[in-house]
């Protein structure tokens, strides 16, 4: 989705989309712009705030109030965030999409999704260590499966 915001959507939108709606959609572009950028996250983040609130104060009017939902709100929020946080990147999930992507090609059958998720996972870190020489610790998840304890806390450090 990120992908769409930033890239490809002004080009696959443009003359496809009413004008207003085209304007609507741009809104939310050059604010992501705009917050995912080192050079403008702080110098545009007062502008980002106002296509943000712009975009949001015009959305119900354009696709319906009842569409309104938290998602849509919650972008008034993002140039605050960016402010505390810095790039979009050290706070969303923007990075990790890509990874899920692989994720989600890796699995096999539809049956113990995480199963195979682990196994997939320590099946990559085998073929490291055999390639390369390299000894790479176990994921938490196989701390928390060799440990016998069934907690319902999450394992942060590896230690339980």
């Amino acid at each position: 989705m990120c992908s769409f915001i930033l890239y490809s959507g002004i080009i696959i939108l443009k003359g496809k989309l009413k004008p207003e709606l085209y304007k609507h959609f741009l809104l939310l572009v050059f604010a992501t712009r705009f917050l995912i950028s080192s050079e403008t996250c702080y110098k545009y983040n007062s502008k980002a705030s106002e296509l943000l609130k712009q975009f949001v104060n015009d959305y119900g009017s354009l696709y319906g109030h009842h569409y309104i939902s938290y998602n849509v709100h919650i972008l008034i929020h993002l140039p605050m965030f960016a402010l505390l946080y810095g790039l979009f990147n050290n706070f969303s999930s923007f990075r990790y999409q890509n990874y899920l992507q692989y994720i989600k090609k890796s699995l096999k059958s539809e049956k113990y999704p995480l199963q195979e998720v682990y196994n997939r996972k320590t099946e990559k870190q085998q073929l490291l260590i055999s390639k390369f020489n390299v000894n790479l610790n176990y994921s938490i998840l196989c701390n928390e499966i060799d440990n016998q304890s069934y907690s319902p806390f999450i394992c942060v450090s590896g230690k339980l």
